[in-house]
């Protein structure tokens, strides 16, 4: 069993939730905003920190959601799992045709860094 992500990471990907779910709900977009949910890509599962999908994609309490119903995903960089969110994890999700890939970085200072899908890249 891997240990919890640390205070930070956890109080990071809470504030961002909310800040996501108030966008979100101020424009009325068909959405919904999950932490930690299974995603299902062609070359296997993923588990994002934070994925905004398509809210009738969740409606059945499925245990992953499919990609296509993926708009964004978000990764929180933390040490023990920086050159994942750096490298491989971008290729993946860009293959997978996930329009959004947000990565927030903690050090030196907390950024921000994001991706958004162009001819499939």
């Amino acid at each position: 069993m891997s240990p919890a992500p640390g205070v930070r990471h956890q109080r990071a990907s809470f504030r961002l939730h909310v800040a996501l779910e108030a966008a979100a709900r101020a424009v009325g977009a068909p959405v919904e905003i999950l932490e930690g949910v299974n995603v299902v890509l062609p070359s296997g599962l993923a588990v994002p920190d934070l994925v905004v999908a398509d809210a009738g994609a969740t409606a059945e309490d499925p245990v992953s959601v499919d990609v296509d119903a993926v708009q964004l995903v978000v990764e929180l960089v933390s040490p023990g799992n920086s050159t994942m969110d750096r490298k491989v994890k971008p290729m993946l999700y860009a293959e997978a045709a996930i329009p959004h890939f947000w990565r927030l970085e903690f050090d030196p200072a907390p950024m921000l860094v994001v991706h958004e899908l162009r001819g499939g890249r």
